[in-house]
């Protein structure tokens, strides 16, 4: 499978990251969003590919966010660094 890197709006609540859509889609309140780089792996089991990912691209410049809206897990970070990332995003 072929990972696109595309930008995506984000949200930060609670300290974590959250997919803007699936906030929407909860009724969160947002403040405040911000557009990332972003790849999406998909797949049914999101904690399990998210611990999967965290442990095939261990770098502190990249953030891991489980998405039920878009059915997978966003990769995010700079476009380099996610250039960089992408062989390891393969299964």
């Amino acid at each position: 499978m072929k990972h696109e890197i595309v930008r995506r709006q984000f949200a930060k609540i609670g300290g974590a990251w959250i997919a803007l859509e699936d906030a929407q889609q909860r009724d969160l309140d947002v403040e405040r969003s911000w557009s990332s780089f972003c790849v999406l792996v998909s797949g049914d089991k999101l904690d399990d590919i998210a611990r999967t990912l965290r442990e095939r691209v261990s770098s502190s410049h990249i953030d891991i966010v489980p998405s039920a809206a878009a059915g997978g897990v966003w990769v995010l970070g700079a476009m380099y660094h996610l250039e960089n990332a992408l062989p390891r995003l393969a299964p």
